[in-house]
């Protein structure tokens, strides 16, 4: 019985301290972030199709897709004096993504999306609409379970009426400006 108890003892001597590190370590290890059966939820952030088209972002994101929402604004002068032209931009856009492969803390979506850039200068100089239609692959990584870093690279079909330095188009691209972007998640 005593070599029993003893064996007990040294058992349990061994697996008490090996049983509280692991617990320790499962506490500050980062959470998986993707994965079957989560997803990050509502987020907001700042992205920009390859096109151009750009501005604040509102994500939902599930376990296998995630949709973002996009909303630009500006207007300025355009010069010096009383009759110098404004130029407005109102930029929107939304796109969808199917996480064909998701890691750990990283994901890769096929999808795209569609984009309006509507431009417009006051004193009668002119108007015009450029519509963007990108099919593409992104790849999007947590950084934390909250904040995610996304890539994206391919076709921008560019067409449209009167917008000024934009012109009827396609192009393949991944730009490390245009195409990337930031999201914060509210989990």
């Amino acid at each position: 019985m005593k070599k029993l108890s003893a064996v007990f003892v040294f058992a349990l001597a061994l697996v008490l301290p090996l049983s509280l590190a692991s617990s320790a370590q499962a506490e500050t290890a980062p959470a998986a972030t993707t994965g079957v059966g989560s997803g990050a939820g509502l987020g907001v952030g700042a992205a920009t199709f390859l096109g151009g088209v750009s501005g604040a972002q509102v994500a939902y994101d599930t376990s296998m897709w995630h949709l973002e929402g996009l909303l630009g604004f500006s207007s300025r002068d355009t010069g010096n004096g009383a009759n110098a032209p404004t130029e407005t931009d109102i930029q929107v856009g939304v796109r969808g993504w199917y996480h064909l492969h998701r890691g750990l803390n990283s994901d890769f979506s096929l999808g795209g999306g569609i984009g309006f850039n509507h431009f417009s200068r006051s004193n009668n100089m002119g108007s015009g609409t450029q519509t963007l239609l990108e099919p593409g692959a992104q790849a999007r990584v947590f950084l934390t379970p909250n904040f995610v870093l996304f890539g994206t690279i391919g076709f921008s079909i560019d067409f449209g009426d009167g917008v000024p330095d934009h012109t009827t188009g396609v192009s393949f691209g991944g730009h490390l400006v245009n195409g990337f972007g930031f999201t914060y998640y509210f989990r």
